[in-house]
């Protein structure tokens, strides 16, 4: 797969439109298609806005590393984002304020790393094997991550 099949690939699963992305890393319509065509090449400082908007490392964009693997995603009420993703056994949490339109990211360290597994597996603990309904283990996968997400910014304090 090509850097611009990995753009137009990455660009559709978040639902952005040619305009939505070129906007985002300052150029235009055309621009965007052409990296995606492989008709121009792609400027350094275009791969890291590109990938910040796509949420995705630049290494993963240029083909020199695998994706890294979502784990799970929630909003919170307050309309911030967050997704858990892993790579070579490390864990990173990403974040989109509301009101800002790039992720931040955070690597975990082993403690937090530790915390977060302790987190997950708590679903699993809570229904002791029972058949429960989806939106249940969704529901209570949702309150166990808020509680992780309100720690992990204690704990960074």
């Amino acid at each position: 797969m090509t850097i611009g099949e990995r753009i137009r690939e990455k660009r559709k699963n978040k639902n952005y439109t040619l305009e939505q992305l070129a906007d985002e890393i300052g150029v235009t319509k055309s621009t965007v298609l052409k990296y995606e065509n492989g008709s121009i090449a792609i400027p350094s400082d275009k791969i890291e806005k590109i990938a910040k908007v796509l949420n995705i490392t630049p290494a993963y964009l240029m083909g020199w590393a695998e994706e890294d693997k979502k784990l799970c995603d929630i909003e919170l009420t307050n309309g911030n984002k967050f997704e858990f993703k892993e790579n070579n056994g490390k864990i990173k949490m990403l974040m989109k304020e509301s009101n800002k339109s790039e992720w931040q990211e955070f690597q975990f360290d082993e403690y937090e790393q530790r915390e977060f597994e302790k987190v997950m597996g708590m679903n699993m603990l809570f229904f002791n094997g029972k058949e429960v309904a989806p939106e249940d283990k969704i529901e209570l996968e949702k309150t166990l991550l808020t509680i992780f997400i309100k720690a992990y910014f204690n704990h960074k304090k």
